[in-house]
């Protein structure tokens, strides 16, 4: 989910407030709700769910427009990242160099 925020975020930066605003507030929704986009199974039942929703309560007690904020997420374009794919690649070997993967030449 990083990889994508910074990529977002590097094709916002240079299109105005408003569009990094807009990833500010994607990156809140998904980090807010991960429990229940991530780890909600079809298998599980009330017991495993329960602990789910707690985890989202706990954000929500953080940060109380967490459903605002998940809610304008619903109009948002995807974002154009042809413009930064030089930008993803870096992105990338800074990871893999991070993660000590990166080929040595």
């Amino acid at each position: 989910m990083k990889v994508l925020v910074d990529l977002a975020m590097i094709s916002a930066e240079g299109q105005g407030d408003m569009e990094v605003e807009k990833v500010l507030c994607l990156n809140a929704a998904a980090t807010g709700y991960a429990p229940l986009i991530y780890d909600l199974t079809p298998e599980m039942g009330f017991r495993d769910f329960l602990p789910l929703c707690q985890a989202v309560w706990r954000m929500l007690d953080v940060d109380p427009a967490l459903p605002r904020k998940f809610v304008s997420t619903l109009g948002y374009q995807r974002v154009d990242l042809r413009a930064t794919f030089i930008d993803f690649i870096s992105l990338f070997q800074a990871l893999l160099a991070e993660a000590e993967m990166l080929p040595r030449v």
